[in-house]
């Protein structure tokens, strides 16, 4: 399987965040790309924040592999998840 890098998450790129036990789920801009003693990530920030939680959050040092598909997978880009959304919903009401 590829491995996701960060020419396949450029700035500016909308991202969905799934979400944890502790942690809503969210859509995030990408922001930046960095590159440290670690290896490369990218920060993302929050877009389109519900009004009652205080501001958007920020992501910072998320490394591109966590893009990678997978059955846990906790960062999708857009694109992948409007695709993958539209699929279920057409197979949930049987059309297409």
């Amino acid at each position: 399987m590829a491995q996701t890098q960060l020419k396949d998450i450029p700035v500016g790129s909308k991202v969905y965040y799934v979400g944890s036990a502790k942690s809503r789920d969210g859509f995030f801009k990408v922001v930046e790309h960095t590159s440290s003693i670690w290896g490369e990530s990218v920060d993302l920030s929050e877009v389109d924040t519900p009004l009652d939680v205080g501001g958007p959050r920020t992501m910072l040092g998320i490394s591109p592999e966590v893009f990678d598909p997978s059955p846990n997978r906790r960062f999708i880009l857009y694109s992948e998840w409007k695709a993958a959304r539209k699929k279920l919903i057409a197979e949930m009401f049987g059309a297409g």
